[in-house]
């Protein structure tokens, strides 16, 4: 499945995962480069909200823990047939 993330496309499978925050939805498992860095790139509330709705997403069991022990909720892409192909 391909998520635009701004002027980038990234090409996701059932093993990457979305992270909300709290206000940003992060796209934790796929990274671009900038200048000297890697970020991770967010994704469009609208965006999420349409995958969610088309059942292209479903919640996961574990939580993104950060570096200060906080813990985030995170859904998981699925897999649909037509793409297993």
């Amino acid at each position: 499945m391909i998520i635009k993330c701004g002027r980038r496309e990234f090409d996701c499978t059932d093993k990457d995962r979305i992270m909300f925050n709290g206000k940003v939805y992060i796209l934790v498992t796929q990274k671009y480069h900038k200048g000297y860095s890697d970020y991770s790139p967010s994704v469009a509330k609208s965006t999420f909200d349409r995958l969610l709705k088309q059942g292209k997403i479903a919640p996961c069991k574990g939580k993104y823990i950060s570096i200060f022990g906080d813990k985030y909720p995170m859904w998981a892409i699925k897999e649909s047939e037509d793409e297993r192909e």
